[in-house]
C-alpha cells in the first residue's frame, strides 16, 4: 500500500485491498459472526410530486447502528435505517424510509468497538440488496412503475465508513488510504 491510494490486487479482479494500518476488528471468521434473523421495523411509504414519469434511478441511504443495550457475549443486534433520495432537479414519485433489525451471533465476545463496526458496516452491507429489492417490489405495486437504486459500492463503503469509525474511535490512520473519501458508497455509474 503506497500513500496515494488503495492497491488495486490481481486475485480476485477489482478487489481493494485496505491500509493495513486502518484498524479492524477481528475478522468475521476469526470472531464468527454471523447473521441469525433480520425485522423489518417499519416501512414509511408516502406519495410523492408525480408518479406518471417513468422509472428512476435512486440513491439509498443506509444507517447501521448497534442497538442500545444489545452487545452481549454470545451476540448483538444492530439497527439500520433507510431512505430512499432522489437525483436534485427529479420531481420524487414517491418518498420512501424503513428500518431493519438484525441479529447476530458469535462464537467470541466482541469489544463495544467491534460490535459498533460490525453494525455500521457489515449491516448495512448485508442488508442493502435487500432493501434494494424492497422499494423495488413496494414501489411497483404502488405506483405502477418502480423506482431503482443504484447498486452499493462495497469496497469504497467499507472503506469510507472504517475511516469514519476509527476517526470517531481517535485511532490514528494518518498513513491510512487516500482518495474518494464518499462513504455512501453508491455507485454511480449509468
Amino acid at each position: 500500500m503506497t500513500p496515494e491510494g488503495p492497491v488495486q490486487s490481481d486475485e480476485p479482479p477489482n478487489r481493494i485491498i485496505l491500509e493495513a494500518r486502518l484498524p479492524k476488528p477481528p475478522s468475521v471468521s476469526e470472531c464468527g459472526l454471523q447473521l441469525v434473523k433480520v425485522r423489518l421495523v417499519s416501512v414509511i411509504l408516502g406519495r410523492g410530486d408525480d408518479a406518471g414519469d417513468p422509472p428512476v434511478i435512486a440513491t439509498l441511504n443506509c444507517v447501521g447502528v448497534l442497538a442500545e443495550g444489545s452487545l452481549i457475549e454470545t451476540g448483538f443486534r444492530a439497527l439500520v435505517t433507510w431512505s430512499v433520495d432522489f437525483p436534485d432537479g427529479v420531481r420524487s414519485p414517491v418518498s420512501m424510509s424503513g428500518k431493519h433489525e438484525l441479529e447476530f451471533t458469535v462464537k467470541e465476545a466482541l469489544s463495544q468497538a467491534s460490535a459498533e463496526y460490525y453494525a455500521e458496516v457489515n449491516s448495512v452491507v448485508l442488508l442493502y440488496p435487500y432493501v434494494r429489492q424492497l422499494v423495488d417490489e413496494l414501489t411497483v405495486k404502488s405506483l405502477g412503475r418502480n423506482v431503482m437504486i443504484r447498486p452499493l459500492d462495497v469496497p469504497q463503503f467499507v472503506t469510507g465508513r472504517t475511516r469514519q469509525w476509527a476517526q470517531r474511535h481517535k485511532i490514528n490512520q494518518s498513513e491510512g488510504a487516500s482518495g474518494d473519501d464518499r462513504s455512501d458508497g453508491q455507485d454511480t455509474s449509468e
